[in-house]
Formats: C-alpha cells, structure tokens, sequence
C-alpha cells in the first residue's frame, strides 16, 4: 500500500482513499464503499462494475483484455491517460453540482 500511495503522490494523483481489492468481490466492495470511480485490469471485472454500479471503471490495456465493453469502461495505456480521463471526469461532474 505504501508504494501505491507514494506513487500517486509523486505524480500528483489526488485521492480520498485506496482500496487495494484483490481476490474479493470486487462489485461489493465497492457497493459497500460508495466508490465514484474504479481501476481494473480484468476486463470481466470492469464490465461487471461498469454494468453494476454504473460508475466509470479505468480499464488498463493489455493483450489479455481487449474485448469490447460497455461506454462507462475507459481504456487507457498508463497512468497518465487515465489521470487526464479523471480529470476531465472531476471537471465535468463539478459543472453538473453547479447546475443543480
């Protein structure tokens, strides 16, 4: 967990909290979080939070996942891109609370 946590710091990746899900049930734990966004590697896992949640999921490229998927999963090639998807996303979901 140190190193996750280090690693979001040193490229300035802001978070609330980090929830490293191993072999659970990744769609609960969520639930049971209130998760607002998730990165996944597996795309059966990004799908069935995607579809579930219906929350945005990170979704890392590799030759193991490239399968179709819902418009809630983002492919991304690094961390970088995905940090520009979120935000874009935290941008996007500021406009809406102010619209409301």
């Amino acid at each position: 967990m140190d190193v996750t946590k280090t690693w979001f710091t040193n490229h300035q990746i802001n978070y609330h909290h980090i929830e490293l899900v191993g072999s659970h049930d990744k769609v609960s734990t969520a639930k049971k979080m209130g998760i607002d966004i998730f990165f996944e590697d597996k795309h059966d896992n990004a799908v069935s939070l995607s579809e579930e949640l219906q929350i945005p999921v990170i979704l890392f490229d590799t030759p193991y996942n490239r399968k179709p998927a819902p418009l809630n999963v983002i492919r991304v090639h690094n961390w970088l891109e995905a940090r520009d998807w979120v935000d874009q996303w935290l941008k996007t979901e500021a406009n809406e609370l102010q619209l409301r």
